[in-house]
């Protein structure tokens, strides 16, 4: 007797983050009629090594946060004297965010902590999507010094270089604090929302995906190359200029 046609169906579960010109689609293992929410899977961008650990996880939510807020201006906040509590780094700079706030209003923003190399102790960078002044920044930061850095490129290539730079010391950071503390934080408000849908095939997905980003994707990669049983695949469209240049309204 024929199986129910229902039960040999196997669709694509599709989330597309459009904001970030990225999408995934996981071919589902069985489906019973009912729509079930997609699903985040493995992220091919990071090393095999990475993937699925606490700060391989974090990377991927970074980079959609970089590229959605088109986040490329790098500030870095420095102690005068050794600071080793990532407690007390977090509350110094969600009052520093406070006074910036009263300054310029709400604007997106991604917080990172990483150990000093010199063994100075705890050092913060800020990526933010514009430049800030420098008088505003140095008053608002009461501990010690203030860089700001040239910003990166506009472009998926500049932004990535951002967020590998933010993210490079997760893992060193994860060990040295535990896990009570966030390997990053970020304005509330500004994050890359997801598109979630079934395709009944392959070609279906695609069509749609196309239509959503006005074209086809630009890399299209096999998830399971990264992730072992997932039928799947990982695809990214090249942002235009003109969409990068246009801000992301808050939410």
């Amino acid at each position: 007797m024929a199986a129910p046609l229902e039960s040999t169906l196997r669709p694509f579960i599709v989330t597309l983050w459009p904001g970030a010109a990225e999408a995934v689609l996981v071919e589902s293992s069985a489906c019973s009629g009912a729509r079930r929410r997609p699903t985040t899977a493995a992220d091919p961008t990071k090393p095999k090594q990475d993937r699925g650990s606490r700060a391989g996880r974090a990377s991927t939510r970074l980079r959609r946060y970089v590229l959605h807020n088109r986040c490329r201006y790098l500030i870095t906040f420095t102690y005068r004297e050794s600071q080793w509590d990532p407690l007390s780094a977090s509350r110094n700079f969600a009052r520093l965010v406070r006074r910036l706030r009263h300054g310029i209003g709400p604007f997106p923003w991604i917080r990172v902590i990483e150990l000093h190399p010199n063994g100075h102790g705890l050092h913060i960078h800020m990526l933010t999507d514009r430049a800030v002044d420098p008088a505003l920044l140095s008053t608002a930061w009461e501990h010690g010094a203030v860089e700001s850095s040239p910003p990166v490129e506009l472009s998926t290539v500049g932004l990535m270089r951002a967020t590998r730079y933010l993210s490079k010391s997760f893992a060193d950071f994860a060990a040295y604090a535990g896990r009570g503390h966030h390997l990053y934080e970020t304005a509330q408000g500004f994050q890359p929302q997801a598109v979630h849908f079934v395709a009944s095939s392959r070609d279906e997905a695609l069509e749609r995906l196309e239509l959503i980003m006005g074209g086809p994707p630009c890399m299209e990669r096999n998830l399971s190359d990264y992730a072992p049983g997932t039928n799947g695949r990982f695809l990214a469209w090249r942002p235009t200029r003109r969409s990068l240049e246009a801000r992301p309204r808050s939410r």
